[in-house]
């Protein structure tokens, strides 16, 4: 693996790590429960009002549990490899469109926005057992993982993945907007769950 990818790679590797050994510690029955009810949920952001409006989504049915929050990081891991693997964007040059689409996202993961899941594909279930997620997550990173030995020099600028918001991105791009940031931008989702439920207090976050 190249060093530079064998760094952005360590260093997702050890924040996976470190939400799956905070999730852990919890009861195992609160893994799936929502922590609001239906329809009770945080104001979404205007973006993610004008996102839900372009795209057509259907309205929030309330606030994901530990389970659909973890399941979704896998689902947006797996997407971005199909994509890889089918080379959608090998002749696509990003552009302006794809520039200020990616400091969009960039914005709404750093200051925390509520917005819509942008692809079907990445919706999560809220059924799953821990057991079960992490095994599918451990399974999903090993294939990113054998993905990236394989990337040599040449390939590092090339356009890989397409974001519906953030646009074209090579794969240093996508480790550390794509995972790096949004798992940050849910981990935050994480400690308001703990803090609703009771779990986390103000000062703990």
């Amino acid at each position: 693996m190249l060093p530079k990818l064998q760094a952005q790679f360590e260093k997702i590797e050890a924040q996976r790590i470190k939400l799956l050994t905070r999730l852990a510690k919890m009861d195992r029955h609160l893994w799936n429960v929502s922590p609001s009810p239906l329809g009770q949920h945080q104001p979404i952001s205007l973006l993610g009002r004008l996102q839900a409006r372009l795209w057509k989504l259907p309205p929030v049915v309330g606030d994901w549990s530990f389970c659909e929050i973890v399941h979704h990081l896998i689902l947006a891991e797996k997407e971005m490899l199909r994509q890889i693997r089918q080379q959608e964007t090998a002749s696509q040059e990003p552009n302006l469109r794809d520039w200020l689409g990616a400091r969009a996202v960039r914005m709404a993961f750093r200051y925390g926005w509520r917005v819509r899941v942008p692809l079907a594909s990445v919706v999560p279930e809220a059924t799953l057992g821990y057991e079960q997620t992490c095994a599918l997550w451990d399974k999903v990173r090993a294939e990113l993982a054998a993905y990236l030995e394989e990337v040599t020099p040449q390939l590092c600028d090339q356009p890989i993945i397409k974001h519906p918001v953030a646009g074209r991105m090579n794969i240093d791009q996508m480790l550390d907007l794509l995972i790096y940031h949004h798992v940050n931008h849910h981990l935050r989702q994480v400690a308001r769950n703990e803090r609703v439920m009771g779990l986390l207090s103000n000062s703990e976050l």
